[in-house]
């Protein structure tokens, strides 16, 4: 879980910050009150089959919670042995008396964003073809547009004359 910046990514997912991407958005309605207080199972539920982490050892840590008129929002990230795999957000909303609508979403925490690796040449370890360096010098300059387009260049297809 560490890269070549001196392994400071892992210690980084024990903290909140970082960059959040939504994975899981589910919508429920018309549930009664005894359905919504098994919410933070089934988020538990959908957080191991996503992760692949065992259902048991899931918790939860308040962030925030918010009320609005017939709304509450609530945050809470979830974690496994001190490190956050995300934040779970529920909007519970109360449609009748006796009726709620649930929103479940959750996202997973990065350290790193996800265009950190985009725009940057990536070395492989292997080399596909084994060319010598003067073939890739030559193989470049040919392929090049001046080359292309200086006609005063020695090189000309030859024809046979048999």
């Amino acid at each position: 879980m560490t890269l070549n910046d001196g392994g400071k990514v892992f210690p980084a997912s024990f903290k909140p910050k970082g960059y959040y991407y939504t994975k899981v958005s589910k919508q429920y309605d018309s549930i009664t009150e005894e359905e919504l207080n098994v919410r933070f199972d089934l988020a538990k539920e959908f957080i191991s089959e996503l992760e692949r982490v065992n259902y048991d050892y899931i918790y939860f840590e308040e962030k925030s919670i918010n009320y609005s008129d017939y709304t509450r929002y609530e945050v809470y990230y979830a974690k496994i042995g001190g490190v956050i795999l995300g934040k779970v957000s529920y909007t519970i909303t109360q449609v009748i008396d006796g009726k709620y609508n649930l929103m479940l979403v959750f996202a997973e925490h990065l350290v790193l964003p996800l265009s950190h690796s985009r725009g940057k040449k990536v070395k492989l370890k292997y080399k596909p073809y084994t060319y010598s360096k003067e073939d890739m010098i030559t193989t470049k300059r040919r392929n090049g547009r001046k080359w292309r387009h200086n006609k005063r260049h020695k090189t000309r297809d030859t024809q046979s004359e048999d």
